[in-house]
């Protein structure tokens, strides 16, 4: 039987799909050289508090 190998980009807080997809997966393998654009979703969620929508924001820091 052929194992079943997933390649993945990097995601904070990802969606419910790609949770899925590493769960049935035998071999989950992440990119590691994966062009990173920046003011996309990629380091950005959205969560329901008591005070309504809340963004969530992961800062990325620059080398150097």
């Amino acid at each position: 039987m052929a194992r079943r190998a997933i390649v993945l980009t990097t995601a904070y807080m990802p969606p419910v799909d790609y949770v899925e997809a590493i769960a049935s997966a035998e071999l989950v393998l992440l990119e590691a050289h994966e062009h990173y654009q920046k003011q996309s979703y990629r380091n950005r969620a959205e969560v329901v508090g008591p005070n309504g929508v809340e963004r969530l924001v992961v800062p990325v820091v620059r080398p150097g």
